[in-house]
């Protein structure tokens, strides 16, 4: 499990700049062991790709504290899992 993510990006670099297929059954891997959180994390898949079609937004600035990031794997791509407060300070 400590390699997967590195797996799935070693296969997206080789396809995309080498043009070469490997790992091509990598999905099959069980790593969802927890099926109460497949759900979930399709759910955070989807609402992130909705988020890149909007406008950025400029004018507000922060300071987040990032509590813990979790990766998850979809559709051949590696999502994270982000949970953070946002900072009284500054």
């Amino acid at each position: 499990m400590k390699y997967y993510e590195y797996l799935f990006c070693i296969r997206r670099l080789l396809h995309e700049q080498c043009g070469i297929n490997i790992l091509e059954n990598l999905e099959k891997f069980p790593v969802d062991l927890d099926p109460s959180l497949s759900g979930y994390h399709e759910n955070i898949a989807e609402r992130t790709e909705v988020a890149h079609e909007l406008p950025e937004d400029h004018g507000t600035r922060g300071r987040y504290y990032v509590h813990r990031v979790r990766p998850f794997f979809r559709g051949g791509w590696v999502c994270c899992e982000v949970t953070f407060s946002i900072s009284r300070t500054g």
